[in-house]
């Protein structure tokens, strides 16, 4: 038996080399050629009798042959060779376009027997589909999906296979399924095609595993499918589908949950890279004609291209048609004129209903629709023998096919990814999404003004965000009861024959009373911030008189929201429908009146005409007039109208959430231990008197050419990172001041630009007024209250801000606060916080902590526990450390209470034990006074060393440039003016210099001279 078996494995070999002999050498298995053939047709041509009868015989021959071949070739047919090559791998390799015109049957009958060999995978794991891609052999493929789905059930309905089984396979090489190739290898594709219709259906049959699965480049099929060169309108289609399979591709992490590039990020460099090629192509074209070359981005298509390009590759890019879709049972041998395999046009039936589906205006493609030009159409006086070579046209077809590609497309594919991935997955996850893992590149996704309540100016609102740096598409946008105070309108002149009395402007009768400041935000969200969507909005529109219809339409219509949440009570539903129409859900304010639930689920004027409408949330006012009871019924009876009115699909009915209580509540902050007083009860007179003097001195400071010899001498921005509880952007003190930042609270929609009690924004300004040159970063933590009733930042989002800080490559970081060491908190939690600490030490970044004001007693609070960080304590206003700071604790003391008048300063030293509030009067004061004066410092060293640069006194500069680079230094340079108490007298080094330019003439090199004396005494014997 061992024997015979042998002789079995030696001869498939040679049974499958026969088998591809009579195939592609032979003709014997050639069932097209056999209809085509005269002495095998015998068709005049005349009479649908003769056609009908010689249907019939060759249906008879047909399956004549198909039981010879059964017989004859079974076995060979479930066989491979060594290297695992079955008859399929043989097809899909040597069955060119010609040739798969005729295997049609052959493919059938060799499913028929065998085809779960379609999962055997030869030598380097691939299988016959991976073959038939990559060798563009299309209409085999075609043919095999065809049969596949033909033979998949058995007689009792239960599947034989899965086609997902091949899908998933991944080659040995690199990682490829099926699906990758078939992105890499058939997109772009034609307008209507076999091809298009073959990835739709391996897309549509794979599985979220098989779509999920990254190849040795780590990228997913949808990686591939984005990608600029890929990106016609056609191609739109395809990411939807496979975005609608697997959502999970969308996230930018590979198996082992490792950061890599998403989706979208290959989509934008890419898109950007075909960009470039194409203008280069363009550049470098002696003649442009429209067949030359891609076009160019952005350009519409010139449809005689397209049109051309479908009729002359009409040979090569036959339709699937309903080939690969009809049931198996209704399937039947084919037959030359087999509607099948006639052209079908694209539908929009064939789109997935994914959300964004519904989101997407029409026009935008219907740019990009060609019709296909009909044969009639076509040059008739072109003979035969005039055709185009098929290898011409195949090459002419494929440049007109890669000129599909256009700039529209690529903004559509961008939209899909950022919206679909925006509107499920949180901050962090998004911004590794959209910018990958360099903080600079982060743009803010949300717009949050909670805890920013009152009145504020126009020009204020305006200066203070321009920081915010918002995406163009927002997860949210948060107004809370705020106005906004525009400059007055001047009124209009008196006409000649009206006295200045006599010319009072008379207020229209009919004009609105409602508010309209608010259409300021919107204007400048989308004129100046550059927001094009806004996928949640919440706006407090509660308190009287909220703001006209009119108003909400014209300020929110532009930005296509999705979730609506503006509280105005009983706001009509045709507001919201002009304003919003592809709302998904719907937040309603109800005052109780009936007739507005009646309203609101009206079949014609009421909800139902929300077509995208998913979610209803009512909201009753308190002090209803009807009472509870009557509430709840005549609600149940709204929602049993809408349900009614609104009728939807099995899956896609409007959920109406039960009836939530809507009372206000106080805002919470957890920031109040936290608040500051008026600065003005607050003031150390000689200290802050001295550097307020310096400020003239340095904001004039003149800024050498930074070109010297043909060397680039860069003045690099000093960037302090204030790490606090948010700083308010829109204070005066501030704007231009706030360059950026960044949140890290546990509510991800909070904003960095708005305060949560004061205190950033306080360690900001003194920051700003010591060195108004700063660049400012807010870094925003998340806040715990305590059971005293003040609050603690959380150790995690200190140790993500530290990071975030030292990735983004500030020069310092400046920490006003102290966290306790609680017996709650794991000690791994301050294990990480210390290594962000070491981290950001080893990156030669400045940092400045606060003493934890708890007395004569040591410090175990973090961050200033261990050495990297320099600790800062609260002195007196006579350089003194205050009662509740231990000068064991600290390395250097500064002002920790601030006085306007000098006669205030005995009353402020003498105020009791410590301050009533440490955290906004001790050291944490101290502390940005001591980042304030680092950063001036730096500052400083950078001018003066470009300036001797520039005279050549190129030992000078290096010195000072050591220096400013070097953090350890700096303690030795804050030495230099503190006294034995640990007091930094900042007037031995500072006080005079304006004085000093004025005595000595005003010019750029006298004010350079002052400034290089005070390097030079605060870098002596450094």
């Amino acid at each position: 038996m061992g024997s015979e078996s042998e002789r079995d494995e030696e001869s498939e070999p040679e049974e499958l080399e026969e088998l591809e002999e009579e195939i592609f050498n032979k003709g014997k298995w050639d069932i097209e050629k056999r209809r085509k053939s005269p002495e095998a047709s015998g068709i005049n041509g005349t009479g649908t009798k003769e056609e009908e009868e010689e249907a019939e015989r060759l249906a008879k021959e047909t399956g004549r042959l198909r039981i010879q071949f059964l017989n004859t070739h079974k076995s060979t047919v479930m066989s491979s060779n060594s290297d695992g090559v079955t008859i399929f791998h043989i097809l899909a390799a040597r069955a060119k376009e010609k040739a798969a015109r005729k295997l049609e049957s052959l493919v059938c009958w060799a499913v028929e027997i065998a085809g779960h060999k379609l999962v055997d995978v030869d030598h380097e794991q691939r299988t016959a589909f991976h073959i038939a891609i990559q060798n563009k052999n299309y209409r085999i493929l075609r043919h095999m999906l065809a049969a596949h789905e033909q033979f998949q059930k058995n007689e009792d309905g239960s599947s034989k296979w899965d086609l997902d089984d091949i899908l998933r396979i991944q080659d040995k090489h690199n990682h490829n399924t099926v699906v990758h190739l078939a992105i890499e290898y058939m997109t772009p594709c034609p307008p209507k095609g076999e091809r298009s219709n073959i990835v739709s259906k391996l897309v549509e049959k794979a599985s979220k595993t098989t779509l999920d699965k990254r190849n040795s480049s780590s990228l997913t099929a949808l990686h591939l499918a984005v990608e600029g060169k890929r990106c016609s309108p056609q191609q739109v289609d395809i990411v939807k589908s496979l975005i609608k399979r697997c959502e999970e591709a969308l996230d930018p992490y590979d198996d082992n949950r490792n950061p890599v590039p998403s989706a979208y990020q290959r989509h934008c460099a890419t898109f950007q890279e075909w960009k470039k090629t194409a203008l280069n192509q363009q550049s470098s074209s002696h003649v442009n004609t429209p067949r030359q070359g891609a076009t160019k981005p952005g350009a519409r298509l010139d449809k005689s291209m397209v049109t051309e390009e479908i009729a002359e590759g009409a040979e090569d890019e036959e339709t699937v048609g309903d080939g690969l879709d009809r049931d198996a049972a209704s399937r039947q041998e084919p037959s030359p004129d087999d509607s099948r395999f006639q052209s079908r046009k694209p539908t929009s039936d064939n789109v997935p209903s994914g959300d964004d589906n519904g989101f997407k205006k029409p026009e935008r493609r219907d740019t990009f629709r060609t019709k296909p030009t009909k044969p009639k159409e076509r040059d008739s006086s072109r003979k035969p023998s005039q055709e185009q070579p098929k290898k011409t046209t195949r090459s002419s077809g494929a440049s007109n096919i890669e000129s599909l590609v256009n700039e529209e497309s690529a903004r559509d594919i961008a939209r899909l990814l950022k919206h679909t991935y925006l509107r499920t997955r949180n901050r962090r996850n998004a911004f590794l999404f959209l910018y990958g893992a360099v903080p600079e590149n982060w743009k803010q996704i949300d717009f949050n003004l909670e805890g920013k309540e009152g009145e504020i100016e126009e020009a204020d609102f305006k200066a203070g965000y321009k920081c915010a740096n918002l995406e163009d598409t927002l997860k949210l946008v948060h107004i809370p009861h705020l106005a906004i105070k525009s400059k007055p309108r001047p009124a209009p002149a008196p006409t000649a024959d009206q006295t200045d009395d006599e010319h009072i402007p008379i207020k229209p009768l009919d004009l609105a009373l409602g508010r309209t400041d608010l259409s300021i935000i919107f204007k400048w969200l989308g004129e100046e911030a550059g927001v094009e969507k806004i996928i949640e909005l919440i706006v407090d529109d509660s308190h009287p008189p909220p703001h006209t219809d009119r108003q909400i339409e014209e300020s929110v219509k532009p930005f296509d929201v999705e979730i609506w949440n503006w509280h105005k009570v009983d706001l009509c539903v045709e507001t919201i429908a002009v304003a919003a129409p592809n709302v998904r859900e719907v937040n309603l304010y109800w005052s109780g009146n009936n007739a507005v639930l009646r309203g609101w689920s009206d079949s014609k004027g009421g909800l139902a005409q929300l077509r995208h409408l998913r979610k209803v949330t009512v909201h009753p006012q308190s002090g209803s007039i009807e009472g509870s009871e009557r509430d709840e019924r005549n609600f149940n009876i709204f929602r049993e109208r809408l349900k009614l009115s609104a009728e939807r699909p099995i899956g896609q009915e409007i959920e109406v959430a039960p009836l939530r209580n809507s009372s206000r509540q106080p805002p919470s902050n957890h920031g109040r231990g936290r608040q500051i007083k008026d600065e003005k009860s607050l003031q150390n007179h000689r200290w802050l008197k001295c550097m307020d003097e310096f400020k003239t001195f340095i904001n004039n400071a003149p800024i050498p050419p930074q070109i010297v010899g043909g060397r680039q001498l860069n003045l690099t921005p000093i960037k302090i990172a204030v790490i606090d509880d948010g700083i308010d952007t829109t204070h005066k003190d501030l704007q231009e001041r706030v360059v950026g930042g960044q949140c890290f609270c546990a509510d991800e929609s909070s904003s960095f630009y708005v305060s949560a009690g004061g205190h950033g924004t306080m360690m900001a300004r003194l920051i700003a007024r010591v060195f108004p040159k700063a660049q400012i970063l807010s870094l925003k933590l998340d806040e715990h209250p305590q059971s005293d009733g003040r609050s603690q930042f959380s150790v995690h989002s200190a140790t993500e801000a530290i990071r975030w800080a030292k990735n983004y490559g500030v020069s310092i970081i400046n920490m006003s606060w102290s966290i306790e060491k609680m017996g709650t908190l794991p000690e791994s939690s301050f294990d990480d916080l210390e290594t962000a600490v070491r981290e950001a030490d080893g990156a030669k970044i400045l940092m400045f902590c606060s003493n934890n004001d708890q007395g004569e007693t040591k410090d175990n609070s973090y961050p200033g526990r261990r050495t990297g960080a320099i600790k800062i304590g609260a002195a007196t206003a006579m350089g003194g450390k205050y009662h509740y700071v231990s000068a064991d604790n600290v390395d250097f003391l500064f002002p920790g209470r601030v006085v306007e008048r000098e006669q205030d300063e005995e009353v402020a030293d003498n105020a009791g034990a410590g301050p009533r509030n440490r955290s906004a009067e001790g050291s944490s004061l101290a502390t940005a006074f001591a980042s304030g004066l680092a950063g001036l410092v730096l500052y400083m060293l950078q001018l003066t060393s470009l300036h001797c640069s520039i005279r050549g006194e190129g030992d000078k500069a290096e010195l000072y440039t050591k220096v400013a680079k070097d953090p350890k230094q700096m303690r030795e340079v804050l030495a230099k003016l503190k006294t034995h108490g640990g007091f930094v007298e900042v007037w031995k080094a500072f006080q005079g210099a304006e004085d000093a330019v004025r005595t000595s003439g005003r010019g750029k090199e006298t004010r350079f001279k002052v400034m290089e004396k005070i390097c030079a005494q605060l870098t002596l014997g450094i």
